[in-house]
């Protein structure tokens, strides 16, 4: 069973972790030989810049926990936010409410 509000809060913190990413992104890309390297550039950032970031501020996070926050910072985790926030309905709300319900729910958001 997924993970409903860990999903969330890992989106939460790489949320806040993204811009700080993409601003030493921004003043550090000029040092690359290629412009062809920023996006795995972007990654590697993303990916030890998670872990260090977790590290610091969050003292009860696993390895695995930073990588999925590198990951989401990567790829933008305020548009994933904002794509499923709202959208996701854990089990207990699926078999409490009818499937006529979840439907309205769901296209009137």
């Amino acid at each position: 069973m997924l993970d409903y509000s860990l999903l969330k809060n890992l989106l939460l913190i790489a949320t806040i972790f993204s811009p700080i990413m993409m601003a030493f992104i921004q003043k550090t890309k000029r040092f690359l030989p290629n412009s062809n390297l920023i996006p795995l550039y972007s990654l590697i950032v993303a990916l030890v810049g998670s872990y260090f970031f977790s590290l610091i501020f969050i003292k009860s996070i696993s390895l695995l926990e930073t990588i999925w926050i590198g990951l989401f910072s990567f790829l933008g985790a305020d548009t994933i936010y904002a794509a499923l926030e709202g959208k996701l309905l854990s089990y207990s709300d699926i078999v409490g409410n009818n499937s006529s319900d979840i439907k309205g729910e769901i296209e009137y958001e």
